[in-house]
């Protein structure tokens, strides 16, 4: 999704210079994929790992196709502000992430919608009985991913300055990692986002470090792997601890 979105926008960029259609084109893009994900997961019932993953395969040819293996260089100056661009000593992709984590706090600890995102994740049946409409949340959950990933295209089209065919690969495994080591649980039910955002800013960090080290940038899937596997069995060591505890 991350791929195809930065992919079109840099596309209407290099054809007519407008910033703002190659934003909406952006998160356009991003919702309709977020929506054809949750329409494939909650309407058809198709298990989400095989529906996102045909998905996501699916959308790599479209990008390949769409931008033929080249990049799409981006010279808009207002455009590129998004990714390097600064308001007060900050760096507006910084203020951003605040702006969006405020947003997805709000959603999940204030509205209804989040109380049934919470309790969809911890018993889909029970809160089937107990009147939410698992089917729309779960699919409403799709479109909100989608909406962030297209944010994330334009962010990080912005800020190399181009769209490449292989934008977006590999960023969904920084992205499980950094939801596990924030601690939410892979068995639903529990999760918040500013230790996910921690847990994000903990990729990062370790990206940093292993560039400074001068490792290989193969390498570094061999220790973002090491990561997840290691959170998981922690988190699954924790679930029986609390069970045995019960």
């Amino acid at each position: 999704v991350v791929g195809l979105a930065g992919a079109i926008a840099a596309g209407i960029m290099a054809s007519t210079g407008n910033a703002v259609f190659a934003v909406l084109a952006a998160l356009g893009i991003g919702i309709l994929c977020g929506a054809a994900n949750g329409f494939f997961v909650a309407q058809c019932e198709i298990p989400p790992f095989i529906a996102t993953l045909g998905m996501m395969t699916l959308l790599r040819g479209c990008v390949l196709v769409y931008t033929k293996g080249a990049p799409i260089s981006i010279k808009v100056d207002s455009y590129k502000f998004i990714g390097k661009g600064v308001v007060a000593g900050i760096p507006f992709p910084v203020i951003l992430l605040l702006i969006l984590y405020l947003i997805a706090h709000y959603l999940l600890t204030q509205t209804s919608f989040g109380r049934n995102v919470y309790a969809f994740g911890g018993n889909r049946e029970a809160a089937r009985l107990s009147g939410i409409r698992v089917k729309y949340t779960e699919w409403m959950v799709y479109v909100f991913n989608g909406l962030m990933s297209g944010i994330a295209a334009i962010v990080l089209t912005a800020r190399l300055g181009s769209a490449q065919s292989t934008s977006g690969e590999g960023i969904e495994m920084d992205a499980i990692a950094a939801v596990i080591l924030g601690g939410t649980s892979l068995s639903g039910g529990s999760g918040f986002v500013l230790p996910t955002v921690v847990g994000a800013m903990i990729m990062g960090i370790i990206d940093n470090i292993l560039t400074l080290m001068n490792v290989n940038p193969h390498a570094t899937n061999i220790v973002k792997g090491a990561v997840v596997l290691i959170a998981v069995l922690v988190d699954k060591k924790v679930k029986d601890l609390s069970a045995k505890a019960e």
